[in-house]
């Protein structure tokens, strides 16, 4: 892990851990008696902020060198079967250390359990639905990385993509149930079409209201919908990327 990500995961941890004592110094404590409720959305509030600023923070992560001309200039790589092994290694790195950006704010998350006296909570899958989540967008840049694409212009469509995924979606979702004129109890209702759980932020939150009480009226269906839309989406750009490095590589 380079300097400009160890750089960027401390700056992570340093913002979430300023929002983190903000809310419990401001928000939780100075409460009247004691309230589990205030710690549950305080808990709900937490790890929906790490999940956009997570969001904000990957499109920066440094991905290394992967371009044709990288791969011309390396002598030690071979011809056969290099390009296969070279994506391998570089997904491989680069998933081990989106585990380690998620999973480093573990310690802040079991700080609200206890200062709440909550119950530990299964943040195992929201927070592997974050990771898939950081793997989509690596997968997405190292693909466009791969491209002739000037740098401002990779930038630019990872950013639509990351907008449309997140954003687009939400504003659609209003607009959905505004016009539709329908009445929601939980974020996994019935009456939500699966088409919106795409959006990652919408399923981590489903899944974070659920364990603190919330309603779920569709099981773990949101869930599957998510996996079934990342998954291949991810697999599409990495096996795009191999063809660029093939590419490359019949250039050498």
């Amino acid at each position: 892990m380079g300097k400009k990500n160890i750089t960027l995961m401390l700056s992570y941890l340093t913002v979430l851990t300023i929002v983190l004592a903000g809310y419990l110094f401001m928000v939780a404590l100075p409460a009247e008696g004691y309230n589990p409720g205030d710690y549950k959305q305080g808990y709900l509030y937490f790890m929906a902020f790490q999940f956009l600023l997570f969001s904000l923070l990957v499109p920066f992560w440094e991905i290394g060198a992967l371009t044709g001309g990288s791969i011309k200039q390396s002598k030690a790589l071979p011809q056969v079967g290099a390009a296969f092994k070279t994506l391998f290694y570089y997904l491989g790195g680069l998933l081990w250390q989106m585990v380690i950006l998620v999973f480093a704010s573990v310690p802040l998350i079991f700080i609200i359990h206890i200062a709440g006296c909550l119950n530990i909570m299964n943040f195992l899958w929201p927070m592997a639905i974050q990771v898939l989540w950081g793997m989509f967008i690596l997968s997405a840049r190292i693909f466009l990385h791969t491209t002739n694409l000037p740098k401002m212009w990779q930038y630019y469509f990872l950013v639509c993509l990351i907008f449309a995924v997140v954003v687009l979606t939400l504003v659609f979702f209003y607009f959905y149930l505004a016009y539709g004129q329908l009445v929601v109890t939980t974020v996994f209702d019935g009456d939500i079409p699966g088409l919106f759980f795409l959006n990652p932020l919408l399923t981590v939150t489903g899944l974070l209201y659920m364990q603190i009480g919330g309603g779920n009226q569709v099981g773990w269906a949101p869930v599957v919908y998510h996996l079934c839309f990342c998954c291949p989406v991810i697999l599409i750009f990495c096996l795009l990327t191999l063809r660029n490095l093939k590419n490359a590589y019949r250039e050498v």
